[in-house]
């Protein structure tokens, strides 16, 4: 009889046993999900962060061109402004040219006038 009690007992606990294994194993099925989850937002992760630093490499090539058109702009607008700057300074030479041959000018002012006239 006491085999059959420590047997009983012993039967008992294995069901409570397997009762608690059954749970771990549950669980195991939960975490594995889980784990797959997580190895796809780990896949998801890297490829956005794959396409960040594509986009980086993308920004960075953007604004190397955007700096060179801006430095070939400037050029460009210094270039005019020197081509500007000595117009201005041949126009003190034109002025003086003017100033020397006022005289002359002025006669042919003078003659096409009076031919204006002789027109009409």
């Amino acid at each position: 009889m006491k085999e059959t009690a420590v047997f009983n007992k012993l039967t008992e606990l294995d069901d409570r046993f397997d009762a608690h294994d059954a749970r771990f194993d549950a669980h195991d099925v939960r975490f594995d999900a889980i784990e797959d989850k997580l190895k796809q937002h780990d896949a998801s992760l890297k490829a956005i962060a794959d396409k960040l630093l594509e986009h980086d490499d993308h920004f960075a090539r953007l604004e190397e061109e955007g700096y060179k058109w801006r430095q070939e702009f400037l050029k460009g607008q210094d270039a005019i402004m020197k081509i500007l700057h000595k117009l201005d300074q041949e126009r003190i030479f034109t002025t003086e040219w003017m100033k020397r041959n006022d005289l002359r000018i002025g006669q042919h002012d003078v003659a096409i006038g009076e031919l204006q006239r002789r027109c009409l």
